[in-house]
């Protein structure tokens, strides 16, 4: 099985106590089995404090949060007591491997990098190279015709965008060339939708609330280029040979909705990051939400 990583994958490194929105704030935290085995055999107070913070259910474990939502083990300064005690070795399976995502091919493995988080955010939103897989190894693959297929009609896609000087004109070549109509956004449709989904940050509503707005704010070069390669960050992650043109609507919305509420707060980088972050924990960590929504773009 070989694995392919976005040419910018390796530049992803945890901040840490600098990130304004920490991972171990709001999220559950599973363990793993072998991590649990790990927790269970430490014979020190230390691995006393981590087997009095476990809740067991359905079979499983996970961290008990805090009355803030907050991780147990996250200190005051934003970094892990598990890893300082411990070393990065004793994190369990979700800590170590977030913000990564992977699909799945009989020969492959693609691994990229969630928006949820706000420094692999901002690596993928600032970069200026056209999108590449880079692999580990160099020998062939053994890929069934569809994924072939599908890789061909994807490598087109992602060049198509490459070589646009707007995401808008991205996706209505894109449209055009699968013969797809294209997503007209309709405000308040949009905001009634997406105000009905299960929202894990209430501040997600305010955000949506501007959509009530009038637009004020015009993108300048460096915004075209964060939504340039929003676009194809969604196309990576949601684009599959079964669902080849539903990931293709879910990254047309997706990119659309964001650009609705930058047009009414403002296109600063920070502020795209920061919407797109936020649109990503919403709806790409819920199955559910990422279900409704493209469905709710095909019509």
């Amino acid at each position: 099985m070989k694995t392919f990583v976005p040419h910018y994958y390796s530049n992803f490194k945890c901040i840490a106590g600098e990130c304004r929105h920490s991972c171990c704030i709001g999220w559950e935290i599973d363990i793993d089995p072998l991590s649990l085995k790990k927790y269970n055999s430490i014979k020190t107070p230390f691995g006393k404090k981590i087997r009095d913070n476990m809740d067991f259910q359905d079979g499983g474990a996970c961290f008990r949060l805090n009355d803030d939502e907050r991780c147990p083990f996250l200190n005051e300064q934003k970094l892990c007591d598990i890893i300082l005690n411990l070393g990065e070795d004793y994190l369990c399976d979700i800590c170590t491997d977030h913000p990564r995502f992977r699909n799945f091919y009989s020969d492959r493995t693609e691994t990229g990098l969630g928006l949820c988080c706000e420094e692999a955010c901002r690596i993928i939103l600032s970069d200026s190279r056209s999108f590449t897989l880079i692999s580990d190894c160099e020998n062939g693959e053994s890929l069934t015709e569809d994924e072939q297929d599908f890789l061909c009609r994807r490598d087109l896609v992602f060049n198509l965008v490459d070589n646009s000087d707007s995401v808008f004109n991205a996706i209505r070549k894109i449209n055009e060339m699968y013969q797809i109509n294209p997503f007209e956004l309709d405000l308040h449709t949009a905001f009634d939708f997406y105000s009905s989904l299960e929202m894990l940050d209430i501040s997600w509503r305010d955000k949506l609330n501007t959509l009530k707005n009038p637009q004020t704010a015009q993108p300048d070069n460096t915004a075209e280029r964060a939504f340039l390669n929003l676009y194809k960050y969604f196309l990576f992650r949601h684009l599959s040979a079964d669902n080849f043109y539903g990931g293709l609507n879910f990254a047309e919305i997706s990119v659309k909705l964001i650009w609705a509420i930058c047009e009414r707060t403002d296109f600063s980088f920070e502020n795209i990051c920061e919407i797109a972050r936020m649109y990503s924990s919403e709806i790409e960590y819920s199955d559910e939400n990422t279900d409704k929504v493209t469905e709710f773009a095909e019509g």
